[in-house]
């Protein structure tokens, strides 16, 4: 697996904060500003880069929205999500469902690239499993 955490750096931004919003939810995260594209990104290759994030899905409970936007947004063993670079500098988490709204401040997206299927499988099951009601289905083995 391969996350790349990535938000443009537009003219008129500090680095350091978009730097700080890209890495604002990410464990195990390194920034590095690319001057000459404008980019910040961030690579990681364990899911684990991604547990705050999860936590936070989980906790806001918006799991549904969030699979839903994963699923969307896939092509074959890659998908991504996107969202709100201003609020996720001031520490919240916000989903932008992208063919509805462009932040006025710009994104931060999360592309996700897997190895296979099943390692997409087992993503889907750990980051944003199935619900009923609202809540976590446990499955049966």
């Amino acid at each position: 697996m391969i996350i790349k955490i990535s938000s443009p750096v537009f003219p008129t931004e500090d680095e350091t904060k978009v730097i700080s919003a890209a890495i604002s939810f990410f464990e195990t995260a390194e920034a590095v500003y690319h001057q000459d594209i404008q980019e910040v990104s961030v690579t990681a290759t364990e899911r684990k880069a991604l547990e705050v994030i999860r936590s936070i899905v989980h906790s806001m409970r918006v799991i549904d929205a969030v699979r839903a936007t994963i699923l969307r947004n896939r092509i074959g063993l890659e998908t991504r999500f996107i969202i709100d670079k201003q609020a996720a500098y001031h520490g919240k988490f916000k989903l932008i469902d992208d063919r509805e709204e462009e932040p006025s401040l710009g994104a931060v997206e999360i592309r996700i690239r897997f190895e296979h299927e099943k390692e997409f499988e087992d993503f889907m099951k750990w980051f944003v499993p199935p619900t009923k009601d609202g809540k976590i289905v446990q499955s049966k083995l």
